[in-house]
């Protein structure tokens, strides 16, 4: 995967929020690096 350039845009970075059962697309929001963290999945 590709490095996001957190530092670009103030710290945030634009994520799109979707509905976890039905997949519809919800909102277009910003996120810090730490909530994107928080997103992935761990292995």
């Amino acid at each position: 995967m590709e490095s996001l350039d957190f530092a670009k845009a103030g710290g945030l970075i634009p994520a799109i929020i979707q509905d976890v059962l039905t997949n519809k697309v919800l909102m277009l929001g910003f996120m810090n690096q730490e909530a994107y963290e928080k997103t992935q999945l761990k292995k």
